[in-house]
């Protein structure tokens, strides 16, 4: 590796310069050569990778690969290339330079661990659009499970970051956090009860996407468009939207119509009130009166010829 170290040391020796000088610009000429490398091998994986994963895409029959490419997941994962050629060659560039050396490796670290999360996010969320388009999840909570994943996808991210930066293995710093799961858990309250909110409501099948509920505590009167983590959002008839936090719809009381719904029909009792003394035969005045009202004109005539009809035949006055 040394001998790659001083590629050109010899060359900037051979002008004059000082043994100082031609080491630091023998590495600042290594560092640009990195520099040419990593956007190269960067460009090149990416356009090689994007375009095998389009090609796929177009010639298979799931949608599956269609997310994937329209969320850019090919495209993150090329970004893996460039990283791991800048592991493997950071140590010829500054080998006079070990104190950079720790430095780099840890800003390496931080961001492959960010490059990792970026590409289980593609991912996700091309899951996450890949079964809302299946018939028998259009109904379900996608949205929440694919959130908990994604929480959890962070934290583990977020701690791998700072047992990097502190030098610290994986296992040891989350032994550290045991400490402080009290806080924790306060600090992801409304998380957890909504991640459990999400999976009874999926399981006992309390309520859908598409459903209409009512829950007067929240003035929400209308059809369910999403449930995520956190929040139900309904959408009323006045198109307004509504926010229900999750947990609440297994806490709170609210009336689901669904039934009504799927039934096809729907029973309406309401109270008329009917004055006895207008109760009568309807007189030819009255009769001639209400056929001018447009709508129910033509079958009051309808109705009249009828009738003398029937009276005619059967000698009826």
């Amino acid at each position: 590796m040394s001998e790659y170290s001083h590629i050109f040391c010899d060359y900037f020796l051979g002008i004059g310069l000082s043994d100082q000088w031609a080491t630091f610009l023998n590495m600042f000429a290594l560092f640009l050569i990195l520099c040419v490398i990593i956007v190269v091998s960067d460009v090149i994986a990416r356009k090689i990778l994007v375009q095998a994963f389009s090609n796929f895409a177009t010639r298979s029959t799931t949608k599956l690969d269609d997310f994937l490419v329209s969320h850019k997941a090919p495209r993150n994962i090329a970004h893996l290339v460039p990283l791991f050629l800048t592991i493997k060659l950071f140590p010829i560039v500054f080998y006079d330079y070990p104190q950079f050396e720790s430095f780099i490796l840890i800003l390496l670290k931080v961001y492959g661990i960010f490059l990792t999360i970026w590409i289980v996010r593609s991912v996700l969320r091309s899951l996450e659009s890949y079964f809302k388009t299946l018939p028998r999840l259009r109904d379900k909570p996608i949205d929440s499970y694919i959130q908990v994943v994604m929480l959890f996808v962070w934290v583990v991210g977020a701690a791998s970051i700072l047992a990097a930066i502190i030098n610290l293995s994986f296992l040891k710093f989350f032994t550290t956090l045991g400490a402080a799961s009290a806080v924790l858990l306060l600090i992801f309250k409304d998380t957890i009860l909504g991640f459990v909110a999400s999976i009874q409501v999926a399981i006992n099948d309390t309520l859908r996407i598409g459903d209409w509920i009512t829950m007067d505590k929240y003035g929400a009167d209308g059809d369910v468009i999403e449930i995520n983590l956190s929040t139900v959002q309904v959408q009323n008839f006045d198109m307004t939207i509504t926010t229900i936090p999750t947990y609440a719809i297994i806490s709170e009381s609210f009336k689901n119509w669904r039934g009504m719904q799927s039934s096809g029909g729907r029973r309406i009792k309401r109270s008329i009130l009917i004055k006895s003394k207008s109760i009568h035969y309807l007189k030819d005045s009255e009769i001639e009166d209400l056929k001018k009202i447009e709508l129910i004109t033509v079958y009051l005539n309808t109705k009249q010829k009828e009738l003398i009809d029937y009276n005619t035949s059967h000698n009826i006055e």
